[in-house]
This record gives structure tokens, sequence and C-alpha cells, in this order.
């Protein structure tokens, strides 16, 4: 999976940064700072984002990644 996600950072202002497969955790570092799912001002940029994952059917990785990218741009 980290080969996804790294693949997918070289088009977007996102670095991969960490990995834990055990977990099925990401961590990613964006400029200006890093962008936390647990944080009180992600999760209402997030929320879409989780309830697209949420949804029936499964998701690649990448839908995944462009999902969340697409939910913090202006």
């Amino acid at each position: 999976m980290a080969d996804v996600a790294e693949k997918w950072c070289s088009n977007t202002p996102f670095e991969l940064i960490a990995t834990e497969e055990t977990e099925r955790r990401m961590d990613f570092y964006a400029d200006p700072g890093h962008v936390w799912s647990e944080s009180e001002d992600c999760l209402p940029f997030l929320q879409l984002a989780q309830d697209y994952i949420s949804s029936c059917g499964k998701k690649t990785l990448h839908e995944v990644l462009e999902k969340v990218f697409k939910s913090f741009r202006p």
C-alpha cells in the first residue's frame, strides 16, 4: 500500500512520512502543516471523505486518497 500512496503523493502537495501496516495507518505531511484526521480543525473537512469511505462498496487506496485531497481543496 505504501507504494500506491507514494505514487499518489508525487502528484499532490502531500508527502508520505510514515506507514503502519498492522494498524492500516498512513501519516502524511503537507505544507503548511500536518493534516491530522483526529484534529478538531480537520474533522469538518474530512466528513465527506469519511462518509464516502463508509458507504457500501470497496474503494481503492487511490480513490480514498483522492477523496481526502479534494476535501481539503478550497
